[in-house]
């Protein structure tokens, strides 16, 4: 214990061995000199702090002023440190931080009892506890940890408080003069429930895009108030459980503030809305492998400006929604208002030809609309025809670049002109499709003939809905299914051959599809479907080794030519008939040992023979037309399980 203790010349004073508190009445530190707290966990005044030029170094201890006078920190230093630092005068009686010192930081700072009275900066690194009395803010107080005003008269002046902290409390009421807390990463700033904050200049609480500052009760659903009297600085906030208390309500909008329910008197920010297409229309076809999409971004609130996020499926619909089998993602640009048309392109090819479905979501900041299927477009070679008819020539193709077995080929109103599959042509294509707009010829000149293929995962389908393809006598290979919705297709003498490595379909709107000759390979098989109920062959029909084919929607197939079965599967159905129509000799050949039909008819001038390999048919009804006939041929067995008609 001292009474008065001054330090001069450059003494360096330390507290050292068993001593952890000093009891003095009034200290004075010269220039030059330095206190260090040591050993000393407590150092109680109940008189003058004066520090002239010297270091204090606190340590981990307490100060405590402790009088029944009026007492000061000061001196002629401009700044002076403390760990703790608690305020414990009688009551009416004043700490003052005077003299040159301006700026005042301490870890805690408590006020139990007396009043206190700030410099113009006050550091509190820790937590700020005000018990009694009055507390007289300065210019800035900044507050790193808890606010708790228990009782004290907070007089705020025309000072700031700032909370810069992370996951502070204020508890307790207090006015304010200004009141800021500002963060860059996601943080929460709660407030004791019940208790009433009010902040008589400008309340500034701001998140930051991404990043919202949670305003929270400390007891939910238990209010907290807040009383903004004038200015109101926000922006990306998370409240909830709030109670603006003044007569003017909080306006969130345009401010990315999120409303978690709760709330009185704030007005907050709407979701926006789910974004809607602008370009390219769905079902379009495009040639650009890194497409510009566009969808345009709309919020009920005024000035809420936002970006759109796009995503690219080369799945389904539901799969952009579901984030899956995405090749390409990313954002658009910020709007400059609430109703804006977004663009967003891909930074890299999205993949190969093929069909992909885009979907997008708007955000605001703060709320995010649901995602919305926008449709589909399809990366395809698309025919423009500019230079010539050939298919090997680049400047004939929308972008430039010759079809290849990778590519899905496209024929629309774009270039509705004659095209011509010529020998220098590659010959291998991932799909063909002939859509409605286009009412030209194709005409397949190359001497080896087209295949559709089904490689780098292509369907290898071929579609024919307006204008005509004209096999020319070649051969067409179709790996994938054989669609026809009200197109031409003319065979001539040409075959197509099914030579996909499972289901294949002759399929479409056609309710009657012709071929010259048709060969399954592979391990093709091939089912009639969709609305072909008549497939007629002008020519012959042969299953490989291996394949199969299903009459399906067929009730009648025509054949003109032979019908042969090395080793393939024909399922007849029920009721179905394989009609022989041919003007001459026709055969039930190939290397299977027995065949089976349903209702088997001879017309025409049919002359039907059983030969190869075949030694049994097995036939539910056989029909002899006029002037047909039916030579058994190989076939030592020939067994009905219906009626035998010969008429004629």
């Amino acid at each position: 214990t001292f009474y008065w203790m001054t330090l001069s010349s450059t003494s360096a004073l330390t507290v050292g061995g068993s001593t952890t508190t000093l009891n003095i009445r009034t200290l004075t530190l010269g220039s030059g000199t330095s206190l260090n707290a040591g050993t000393a966990t407590a150092i109680n005044v109940s008189g003058d702090w004066t520090n002239n030029g010297g270091t204090f170094t606190p340590g981990t201890g307490t100060v405590t002023f402790d009088s029944t006078l009026d007492r000061t920190i000061g001196g002629t230093a401009a700044s002076q440190t403390f760990y703790n630092l608690i305020a414990n005068l009688t009551a009416g009686k004043t700490l003052t931080v005077g003299g040159s010192t301006t700026s005042l930081t301490t870890q805690n700072f408590t006020e139990t009892t007396g009043n206190f009275s700030a410099p113009a900066t006050l550091n509190i690194n820790g937590n700020a506890t005000l018990t009694a009395g009055t507390f007289t803010a300065g210019t800035n107080t900044n507050v790193t940890g808890n606010w708790a005003n228990n009782g004290s008269t907070f007089t705020a002046g025309t000072g700031t408080v700032t909370l810069n902290g992370t996951s502070q409390i204020i508890s307790g009421s207090s006015t304010f003069y200004n009141l800021t807390k500002s963060v860059s990463s996601a943080d929460t700033l709660t407030f004791t429930a019940g208790t009433t904050q009010i902040i008589s200049n400008t309340l500034t609480l701001n998140g930051a895009s991404g990043q919202l500052l949670s305003l929270r009760s400390s007891s939910t659903p238990t209010q907290w108030n807040i009383n903004p009297q004038s200015t109101r600085t926000l922006s990306y906030l998370d409240v909830k459980d709030s109670n603006s208390t003044n007569a003017t309500a909080i306006d969130t909008t345009g401010l990315n503030i999120t409303n978690s329910l709760n709330n009185t008197n704030w007005t907050f920010n709407a979701t926006p809305n789910v974004p809607t297409l602008v370009s390219p229309a769905n079902a379009s076809y495009t040639t650009d492998n890194t497409p510009t999409l566009s969808a345009n971004y709309s919020d009920s609130d005024t000035g809420d400006v936002g970006t759109t996020n796009y995503r690219i499926s080369s799945g389904t619909a539901q799969n952009c929604l579901d984030n899956a089998n995405i090749t390409a993602s990313g954002t658009s640009a910020e709007t400059a208002d609430e109703n804006e048309d977004t663009t967003w392109t891909p930074s890299s090819t999205i993949g190969n030809d093929g069909t992909y479905y885009w979907c997008a979501q708007n955000n605001d900041g703060v709320a995010t609309s649901a995602w919305t299927s926008m449709g589909s477009f399809t990366l395809a070679h698309v025919w423009g025809g500019a230079s010539s008819t050939a298919w090997s020539t680049a400047a004939n193709w929308q972008g430039g670049e010759v079809p290849d077995a990778g590519d899905d080929v496209v024929f629309n109103g774009t270039g509705n002109t004659a095209s011509s599959i010529d020998d220098s042509f590659a010959g291998s294509v991932g799909s063909i499709s002939i859509n409605s707009g286009y009412t030209n010829i194709i005409t397949n000149n190359r001497t080896s003939g087209l295949a559709v293929v089904t490689t780098s995962g292509k369907t290898g389908t071929f579609t024919i809905a307006s204008g005509t393809y004209d096999a020319n006598g070649k051969t067409t290979s179709v790996a994938g299914d054989w669609t026809n919705n009200g197109g031409t297709f003319t065979s001539g003498t040409g075959t197509v051959t099914f030579n996909g490595s499972g289901a294949q379909s002759i399929n479409g709107t056609a309710s009657s599809q012709t071929f010259k000759n048709i060969t399954t390979s592979s391990t093709s098989a091939l089912t009639v479907g969709g609305s072909t109920t008549t497939l007629t062959l002008n020519g012959s029909l042969t299953l490989g080794s291996g394949t199969s084919f299903d009459v399906g929607t067929a009730t009648t197939v025509n054949v003109a030519g032979d019908w042969t079965n090395n080793g393939g599967t024909f399922t007849p159905g029920t009721s179905k008939t394989v009609t022989f129509n041919g003007s001459g000799a026709q055969s039930i050949n190939g290397t299977a040992a027995s065949q089976t039909f349903y209702w088997m008819t001879l017309s025409s001038t049919s002359a039907l023979t059983v030969g190869g390999s075949t030694t049994t048919l097995n036939i539910r009804t056989l029909t002899l037309g006029s002037g047909t006939s039916l030579d058994a041929g190989t076939a030592t067995a020939i067994n009905i399980s219906g009626d035998w008609t010969n008429n004629g």
